[in-house]
C-alpha cells in the first residue's frame, strides 16, 4: 500500500506589472524546494488589492497575468488552481461595481442597501458572474474556487447581511401568487413561536435561487475548460442553516463528472488554545457529515493567518491547526501563510521555514488517518435544517435563527470527553436543537443515554416528553431574579468531595425545575449564601428504558458560563458513564485541562489522538474502552517528526489506563495505536 503524504498547496497573490515572469520564477523555485504541490493563485485583487468588481478590461489583463505565471509554475512540475475573490462581494468597503453592468444590490432585512455587494437574484450579475468565471477558466487550471462570499450573511455593512432586494421578493411573491414587501416577509419567517409556513418557503427560495448561480458558474467553468473542477468554500454550517442551504444539492450543482472540492469551515484567524482547538477539531468532523453520497468530494481545509504575519498566529498553532487538518483525513492543505500584501516570497522568509519543519510530522499524521478513518465517541445532536424548526421568542433578528453547533463538543472535549458528529450511543441534545427533531427520533434518543441542558428540557417538555424527564420545567429566573450563584453536590454519584462548591453566577439565566420522584439529583443550585434553591443536575432512568440526565443550566447558548475544572470534568465524565450503563461512553483523558482525545477507526484499525489545547505542559492520562493495549505511540509537536513516547498502560475493569509519562507541549499530539 503507497504511504500517503501531506500535500501542500499554497494560496499567494500575485498583481499583473513587468516583472511578473520573474516573480513567477521565483515561487516556483520557493514551492519545489519546500514540497508544494500546488498553487492557488488570487485573481481579481484579494483584500487590500480589492477595488471592487473587475471591469472587461482589467479582467483581459488579469488573464493575461494569470497565463504567464501558471506557464512557469506548470513547468516547473506545479499544478495550479485559481482563487476569484468574490462572487456577490463579501463587503463594500467602500468598492464599486464595474463598469458597464448595473448590479441590484443587495438588501439587508432592515432595508439597509449594499453600495457594491450585489443580489443573487439580479440577472445582470449572474450574467456577469458567468462571464468572470469563464474567461478567467479559459487559462487552465485544476480547480476554480468559489470564495466564501457566496453566501446570504455576513456582507458589511449590511445588518446580518442579505438578500430581501425586489429580485429576490419577486421569486417568493410568484410561490405566493402575490405581492409581498420585505416587511412582510422578514416578520413571517421571524414570527415569535411556532415557525411561519413563510419561513420554509423563503429558505427555499434563497436555496433555489444559489443552486441556479452554482450552475450557472460551474457550466460557465467547465464550458471554457471541462476538466477544470469547482471548490465551494464555505462558512460555519449553522449560519448557512438559516440560508436553507441543502449541502448535498449544492455540491450536486457545483460538480463535474461527480467530482467537487470543498474548502469547510476550519479554524480562527489568529492564536488560538483551549476549546478554540477543541471546536476546530469538531467542525471538520461535522462537515464530513455533509458530503453528498454519490459525489466524490476532495477536502482541503484552509490554514488561516489574517491579518498575517506571525503577529497573527505563532508557529505552533499553525502546527496545531494543520495537525487537526490532518489527522481528520484532510486531501490537503489550503495553506493561506503569506501576507496579501507580500509579492515576493523572500520578504516572509518564515514561511518556507515552517513547513519545511512540519513536514515530518503532517507526512506521518496522512499515512496513519486516512479520509476513511471515523471518530467514536458522545454524540453531537444537531441538524444542517435547524434554523428551519427553531421556535423565535422575539422575532426581531435573523440571528433567533441560528441555533448553536459547537458548544457541547467543546465543553465535552475540553473536559476531556471524545465526541462524533453524528448520534451515539450516548449523545447531548443541548439548545434549540432540541426543535428539529421528529417525535419518533426523540423518542429513539431518550430510550438510550442522553444528556439535555436546561433549553432542551423546557422544548420537550412542551413537545409532550415531559413524562420522560427527571424534572419538571417551571420557569426562567433572570440574573436579576434570583441570586443563583451556586452548585453544590447532593449525590456520591457525581464523584465530588461534599464540600466542593461551584460557580453558576456568570449565567444570565438559569431553569428552576422540580425533582421527580424516583429521579437522583446529582448537583443542586444554591444562592449566595449556600441556601439551595432548586436542582442543578439530574439523573433517571425513565419508562422507555432510557437513561437521562437535564441540567438547569442553558449551556448550549451560554457555555462561557460555566466554568470549567477538573472538579467539573469528574462531574461530566461520572454522568456520562453513568448514561451509558456505568461502562465508558467514550475514550476520556483526567489529570489534565484542555486534553482532548480523538477516537479514530478504520477497520481493524484504532487510534487514540491526545491532543493538547493548554498552554501548559500536560502529563495526561486517557482511559480507552474496548482497548487492552498499546502497539505503537509517538509524540508529533511543531519542532519536527514523531518523537518516541514513555508511558504507562494498565489494563482495568473499564478499559485500557494509559498514563503518559513524558511531557506533552501546547499543540502537542500524542498517537496512540490501540489492540
Amino acid at each position: 500500500m503507497a504511504v500517503r503524504k501531506a500535500h501542500y498547496h499554497l494560496r499567494f497573490q500575485m498583481m499583473p506589472g513587468p516583472d511578473v515572469r520573474e516573480r513567477a520564477k521565483g515561487l516556483a523555485a520557493f514551492c519545489v524546494e519546500h514540497d508544494i504541490e500546488e498553487v492557488a493563485l488570487f485573481a481579481a485583487g484579494a483584500e487590500p488589492w480589492n477595488d471592487g468588481f473587475v471591469d472587461d478590461g482589467q479582467l483581459d489583463e488579469w488573464c493575461e497575468t494569470l497565463k504567464v505565471i501558471s506557464d512557469v509554475l506548470r513547468a516547473a512540475g506545479l499544478t495550479v488552481s485559481l482563487n476569484p475573490w468574490y462572487t456577490v462581494g463579501a463587503a463594500d468597503r467602500g468598492r464599486h461595481q464595474p463598469s458597464g453592468y448595473a448590479f441590484t444590490p443587495m438588501v439587508s432585512p432592515t432595508g439597509q442597501v449594499a453600495r457594491s455587494q450585489a443580489s443573487f437574484a439580479c440577472p445582470n450579475w449572474q450574467a456577469f458572474v458567468a462571464h468572470l468565471y469563464g474567461r478567467l477558466a479559459e487559462v487552465g487550471f485544476r480547480v476554480v474556487w468559489v470564495e466564501d462570499d457566496f453566501r446570504y450573511h455576513n456582507h458589511a455593512p449590511l445588518e446580518w447581511g442579505g438578500d430581501f432586494s425586489k429580485p429576490m421578493l419577486a421569486h417568493f411573491s410568484a410561490k405566493v401568487g402575490y405581492e409581498v414587501s420585505r416587511e412582510e416577509v422578514v416578520a413571517s419567517i421571524l414570527r415569535p413561536g411556532k415557525p411561519h409556513p413563510w419561513r420554509a418557503l423563503w429558505l427555499e427560495t434563497w436555496r433555489e435561487t444559489q443552486l441556479k448561480v452554482a450552475g450557472i458558474i460551474r457550466d460557465a467553468v467547465i464550458s471554457a475548460a471541462p476538466s477544470t473542477r469547482l471548490g465551494l468554500m464555505s462558512s460555519h454550517p449553522s449560519v448557512h442553516s438559516i440560508e436553507g442551504r441543502d449541502w448535498s444539492r449544492l455540491f450536486g450543482a457545483f460538480s463535474s463528472e461527480g467530482q467537487a472540492v470543498h474548502r469547510p469551515h476550519f479554524a480562527s484567524y489568529q492564536d488560538s488554545f483551549g476549546s478554540s482547538l477543541a471546536r476546530s477539531s469538531f467542525m471538520l468532523d461535522f462537515q464530513k457529515e455533509l458530503r453528498a453520497g454519490p459525489l466524490q468530494i476532495e477536502v482541503a481545509p484552509e490554514i488561516e493567518n489574517f491579518p498575517m504575519t506571525p503577529y497573527s498566529k505563532s508557529r505552533v498553532v499553525t502546527w496545531g491547526h494543520m495537525a487537526l487538518a490532518q489527522l481528520h483525513g484532510s486531501d490537503a492543505l489550503l495553506l493561506d501563510l503569506f501576507s496579501f500584501t507580500c509579492q515576493r516570497h523572500e520578504q516572509e522568509p518564515w514561511v518556507g521555514e515552517w513547513l519545511d519543519t512540519f513536514r515530518p510530522g503532517l507526512d506521518a499524521l496522512a499515512d496513519w488517518f486516512p479520509p476513511t478513518m471515523t471518530t467514536s465517541g458522545v454524540g453531537m445532536l444537531w441538524r444542517p435544517d435547524a434554523a428551519l424548526h427553531v421556535h423565535t421568542t422575539r422575532g426581531r433578528d435573523m440571528a433567533e435563527l441560528n441555533v448553536p453547533l459547537t458548544a457541547a463538543a467543546e465543553m465535552m472535549q475540553s473536559l476531556g470527553i471524545a465526541v462524533q458528529a453524528r448520534p451515539g450511543a450516548v449523545n447531548c441534545l443541548w439548545g434549540a436543537a432540541a426543535w428539529t427533531y421528529s417525535d419518533d427520533e426523540l423518542t429513539r434518543f431518550l430510550s438510550g443515554g442522553i444528556w439535555l441542558d436546561a433549553e432542551a428540557v423546557a422544548i420537550l417538555q412542551a413537545r409532550g416528553f415531559g413524562e420522560y424527564l427527571p424534572v419538571t420545567h417551571g420557569h426562567w429566573w433572570l440574573r436579576e431574579d434570583m441570586n443563583y450563584s451556586l452548585e453544590h453536590p447532593e449525590s456520591t454519584a457525581a464523584g465530588l468531595d461534599p464540600d466542593t462548591w461551584l460557580s453558576v453566577n456568570a449565567f444570565n439565566r438559569v431553569a428552576f425545575q422540580t425533582l421527580k420522584p424516583g429521579a437522583e439529583e446529582w448537583t443542586s443550585l444554591r444562592d449566595g449564601g449556600g441556601k439551595r434553591i432548586g436542582c442543578a443536575f439530574a439523573m433517571w432512568r425513565n419508562s422507555l428504558g432510557g437513561n437521562v440526565a437535564t441540567s438547569a443550566l442553558p449551556l448550549a447558548v451560554e457555555p462561557g458560563a460555566y466554568t470549567l475544572s477538573f472538579d467539573r470534568q469528574t462531574l461530566a465524565q461520572r454522568l456520562l458513564t453513568a448514561l451509558a450503563g456505568q461502562r465508558a461512553a467514550a475514550t476520556m483523558t483526567a489529570g489534565s485541562a484542555y486534553t482532548f482525545p480523538i477516537d479514530l477507526v478504520d477497520g481493524e484499525t484504532r487510534r487514540i489522538v491526545l491532543l493538547n489545547a493548554s498552554l501548559d505542559p500536560q502529563r495526561p492520562e486517557v482511559l480507552i474502552p474496548a482497548a487492552h493495549a498499546v502497539s505503537e505511540s509517538c509524540l508529533l509537536t511543531a519542532e519536527g517528526g514523531p518523537q518516541s513516547l514513555m508511558l504507562h498502560a494498565q489494563l482495568e475493569e473499564e478499559g485500557l489506563r494509559v498514563k503518559v509519562r513524558s511531557e506533552v507541549p501546547f499543540c502537542g499530539v500524542v498517537v496512540l495505536t490501540v489492540q
